[in-house]
């Protein structure tokens, strides 16, 4: 009789396991969702693709890709139109952990200097300077931060806090906490 329930248990533990590891990588590849081709922009002066596409919360990959530009082939010039696609970035689940001392002086992703006692963080594919909402599982504390740098580069985990919002979320002493991200608009 107990051998039977033994195996249940872990076949449903396993099924857990397989899914919660679908998701990251489900999240890995596709982050967001498109809903659609939203609005028109017209290049005007001092216009870059990254400066667009920052203003409009997406990412220059994505902002070309709707437009048909090829990588490492594209310009654009004043007046050209061009097609902003509607993104819907998803709320996901994963680990965060927290740097410090090492970056502290740094330039970050976004040109700013990193200070580990600010409010900053590092994400592989929400656009810099976005915010996001970040959710500690284990004792619900919350903190709206700003993306301001790429990473972490450590499987499984999908965002790195500053010392400062490790700090306000609780997690210093743990390192790694389990989290909810909410990208805002």
């Amino acid at each position: 009789m107990k051998k039977p329930l033994l195996i249940l248990i872990l076949t449903i533990v396993l099924f857990v396991v397989v899914i919660i590891a679908y998701r990251v990588y489900v999240y890995e590849i596709n982050p967001c969702i498109k809903i659609g081709d939203g609005k028109v922009y017209f290049v005007k002066a001092g216009d870059c693709i990254n400066k667009i596409a920052a203003k409009n919360n997406i990412l220059p990959k994505q902002l070309r890709k709707a437009n048909g530009m090829k990588f490492g082939k594209f310009s654009i010039q004043i007046g050209q139109r061009l097609i902003i696609p509607e993104i819907e970035w998803i709320n996901h689940y994963g680990s965060a952990s927290w740097y410090g001392p090492g970056f502290h002086g740094k330039k970050m992703a976004n040109g700013q200097v990193y200070n580990q006692y600010g409010l900053s963080a590092a994400h592989k594919k929400l656009p810099l300077n976005s915010k996001i909402k970040v959710i500690n599982l284990l004792n619900n504390l919350s903190i709206i931060v700003p993306v301001s740098d790429r990473g972490p580069y450590i499987r499984g985990r999908i965002v790195d806090l500053s010392y400062g919002a490790a700090k306000a979320l609780k997690m210093v002493e743990r390192g790694v906490v389990p989290v909810k991200v909410i990208p805002l608009n």
